[in-house]
């Protein structure tokens, strides 16, 4: 390897004819460069350039039982070798102490989508530990973010908290980069307790295949392990299981098995299940949707055509897992054909089986049958599948254009739809949204997000579309529907699809013909929010950015309770009010301004939102509005 005095003379060299000489002897003299950027920041390291500006602490908003977030950026004119980074408590005063175990750093992976060919993708995967060695990219600096999580105990004191992250290389001067936390008197419930339905779909072949693992095997459910823990701290409400294979989620073979037993009838096994209900209840013990996927489309192309109705209604021979117990190999079969009696006593084994394995978890009212979407069952194979449980129970699961709230006479338990949601993005003067009133589970599908999408526009998302509503119901019914979250969004649907070189093509999602689902292919929104860390699903930028506009929603919607709830008419003072609502309005939008709306998807224009370096104050705003309405209202 170079010694330390070649790398600097290479990096001037290989910069000098670019007008950038001064630039490069401040980073060759200087040794690390460390700057501030906000987390809203999307850093390209192949364009980018080190600023050089004083580093400023760097200061966080926070509120007990919580997990918030700053970030810098270290740079160097030559590759960094052996970066070392030692946390501090943060000491509050009277307050007390957050100890420095609360501090966790990650660091930055440059494996984002490119944004040009040629280019290194930016940076987007956060992993635990910092890389050997720092490599410069095409403009000559070895670049790094560092992700500053700070996680606010439940018993924390209001006050601010102050500590340090030293930063040190080989040969290079110690960094110190100051940490300033303000804890406002405000208690956050727990992500599983968030407001907002979240729908992140989680794909267990992809861990295995991403990771060359044995499905199911030991080092699989470790990896299912990490995942979890992430959809835990994403606020999910979801959970998918599959019944049937070959579905368009990209599985060869079921969850659920059947067993042959002595008298020739299959049983359904569900050890599996039982034992991935058993990692969900860990992380997710409020878990509100487990979706067992027993149905599929033959043919899954165009759209439904309105609400309650679908252009194509057929069913598809059901496709199965047998399992033999002495070898434990597995084979493809066809179950009995629907509409037969054969058919109604499969599946009522199917669920005499599964509801006490559901209640074991606590899961015995999350049951929801799935998946519809812009194809869907006939009457025929619903009744089939439900005919052993009360109807009440029967609760279905659809992902489509157009939503439906019922469905061959059973009632939809979680709709997720896209343009005909018919909601409208407007201007807070034109009317309040309230996305937490829903009776219904209906979430947005933002098929407008992409792999590619802006940081912000993570950031933004939800408070946008639970800030929306049907202006058309508003003036015609003097009514107005609303969206409780957002969904179909793919967690760890990672390209593990190769070709015949051996080279990553696609993911799982919609990789049988049959099974495509057209434009709802997870594809043609976000396909993994996680990264693929190298020891296992790491979090990345986009969402940590996601997260943190997860938990930022549950602080609006506990201000947008206090202020509309009849209930509540009258705890809070006219001044007060008045300011909750103000802030309110300019956080619409500014989320209407960087949360990705479609010309199409908004009604009249939006008056100016805050730019994004105005996000520190406007958390500020939000979270000490919290904390005076928690004063007056308490939990």
């Amino acid at each position: 390897m170079p010694t330390r005095g070649w790398k600097v003379l290479l990096a001037v060299l290989a910069l000098y004819g670019t007008g950038a000489w001064a630039q490069v002897h401040v980073e060759a003299g200087g040794g690390l460069c460390v700057e501030n950027i906000t987390t809203l920041d999307l850093i390209d390291p192949d364009v980018y350039v080190p600023k050089h500006e004083p580093l400023q602490p760097v200061a966080i908003t926070a509120a007990r039982n919580g997990k918030f977030a700053g970030q810098v950026l270290i740079s160097c004119g030559a590759p960094i070798d052996n970066l070392k980074a030692t946390v501090t408590d943060l000491d509050g005063g009277a307050a007390g102490k957050i100890p420095a175990a609360n501090v966790q750093l990650r660091w930055g992976v440059a494996d984002g989508v490119p944004r040009k060919n040629g280019q290194a993708g930016p940076f987007d995967s956060l992993e635990p530990e910092i890389p050997e060695e720092i490599k410069c990219f095409k403009k000559g600096f070895a670049i790094l973010p560092m992700w500053i999580n700070v996680l606010v105990p439940k018993d924390a004191k209001p006050g601010e908290y102050k500590g340090k992250v030293t930063l040190k290389a080989d040969e290079v001067d110690a960094q110190n980069v100051e940490l300033v936390v303000k804890v406002f008197d405000y208690s956050l419930v727990d992500p599983g307790e968030y407001t907002g339905r979240m729908d992140i779909v989680e794909s267990p072949e992809s861990l295995a295949i991403a990771y060359e693992v044995e499905m199911w095997g030991d080092e699989h459910w470790k990896l299912l392990d990490q995942l979890f823990a992430l959809l835990a701290e994403s606020g999910d409400k979801t959970l998918y299981i599959s019944a049937i294979r070959r579905t368009h989620f990209g599985n060869e073979d079921a969850m659920v098995r059947w067993v042959e037993d002595d008298n020739g009838l299959l049983q359904p096994n569900f050890d599996l299940v039982d034992k991935y209900l058993a990692l969900a209840k860990k992380h997710m013990p409020k878990l509100p949707g487990v979706i067992f996927i027993c149905w599929e489309a033959m043919d899954t192309m165009g759209h439904a055509s309105g609400t309650g109705t679908a252009q194509r209604t057929h069913d598809r021979p059901l496709a199965i897992t047998v399992l033999d117990p002495a070898t434990g190999e597995l084979t493809k079969e066809t179950g009995p054909a629907w509409g037969t009696p054969e058919c109604k006593a499969f599946w009522k084994r199917f669920t005499d089986g599964l509801m006490p394995v559901l209640k074991k978890h606590g899961y015995e009212d999350s049951l929801l049958f799935g998946l519809l979407g812009d194809s869907r069952a006939t009457q025929t194979a619903m009744d089939d599948i439900c005919n052993a449980i009360p109807k009440e129970k029967a609760k279905w699961a659809v992902h489509s254009h157009h939503y439906a709230d019922k469905w061959q006479g059973y009632e939809i338990g979680m709709g997720i739809a896209l343009w005909g949601i018919h909601l409208n993005i407007v201007d807070p003067d034109k009317g309040h949204g309230y996305g937490w009133q829903n009776k219904m589970w209906l979430a947005y599908y933002p098929r407008e997000f992409s792999m590619t999408s802006d940081i912000p526009e993570h950031r933004f998302k939800l408070e946008m579309w639970m800030g929306a509503f049907s202006e058309f119901e508003m003036q015609h019914k003097g009514t107005t529907r609303t969206a409780c979250g957002l969904g179909r969004i793919g967690g760890n649907f990672w390209k593990v699809v190769r070709d015949r070189r051996g080279n990553p093509v696609g993911t799982l999602a919609g990789r049988y013909p049959e099974s495509y689902w057209g434009q709802l292919n997870l594809n043609y929104c976000i396909s993994s929010i996680y990264g693929r860390g190298k020891a296992g699903p790491v979090p990345t930028i986009r969402s940590e950015a996601f997260r943190e506009g997860v938990r930022d929603m549950e602080l609006r919607v506990y201000i947008e309770k206090a202020l509309v709830l009849p209930e509540n008419k009258g705890k809070l003072n006219d001044e007060l009010a008045k300011k909750c609502r103000a802030m309110l309005d300019e956080r619409i939008r500014t989320a209407i301004q960087w949360g990705g709306a479609n010309k199409d998807q908004t009604q009249g224009p939006a008056k100016k939102g805050r730019g994004l370096t105005e996000l520190p104050l406007m958390n500020e705003s939000l979270y000490g509005l919290a904390a005076e309405v928690f004063k007056l209202m308490g939990k």
